[in-house]
């Protein structure tokens, strides 16, 4: 039986699943050498206990480690969507390692892409992500949750206070620097949007 870890990854591609403490898994995904052990971007951590890293399948063939990974988030089902388990934004199977866009699929794409607007959310979109978030704690083998690190219970709404120390180091670093406005006038436009912020945050009598 083959112990993968970081100095130990596995041949080919592979798929693996981080555990919770329970044994059920958050997150299924397909990697390649260190993926599995690494940080993934949209907030998805390692587990700190590196036994909770599974390699499920290895010494697979690009296309087959999508494949596999498609089908167990299927099966396990995604939290965002409300069908089960996993933390994956994704439903798997995006795109493929070393892939790169020929210039002329770019603009291809950029064409595609041009005068197109974004989607507004609705109100109704709003408020049912309002609802799913309330009382959110994050999960408890998030890193801020280590000693040292920022309290798992503070930032979550609202900025974090900054303390008389901060405030002086801030201030230290920026001595002597350049302004990014130095020289430049702000428009008739942006002086008159933000007298009527003040106006309306009751910072000044209307004129």
């Amino acid at each position: 039986m083959n112990i993968y870890s970081r100095n130990n990854p596995p041949e080919g591609f592979y798929v693996y699943a981080y555990l919770r403490q329970d044994n059920t898994p958050y997150y299924v995904g397909k990697g390649h050498h260190l993926r599995a052990w690494n940080q993934h971007d949209k907030g998805i951590h390692p587990p700190t206990d590196t036994s909770k890293i599974v390699i499920v399948e290895s010494n697979l063939t690009d296309i087959g480690a999508l494949a596999i990974e498609r089908r167990l988030i299927r099966w396990y089902g995604r939290k965002d969507l409300g069908t089960g388990i996993l933390r994956n934004l994704t439903d798997g199977g995006d795109g493929a390692a070393g892939y790169v866009p020929t210039t002329d699929t770019r603009l291809k794409i950029s064409i595609a892409g041009k005068g197109r607007k974004l989607k507004t959310r609705t109100n109704e979109h709003r408020e049912a992500l309002s609802r799913a978030f309330k009382g959110k704690q994050l999960p408890e083998d998030h890193p801020w949750r280590e000693k040292g690190k920022i309290p798992w219970n503070k930032g979550l709404s609202g900025h974090l206070k900054q303390t008389e120390e901060s405030n002086s180091k801030r201030s230290a670093a920026l001595q002597g620097k350049v302004p990014w406005n130095k020289g430049k006038s702000p428009s008739k436009e942006t002086l008159e949007k933000q007298r009527l912020a003040r106006i309306r945050n009751g910072q000044c009598p209307k004129s």
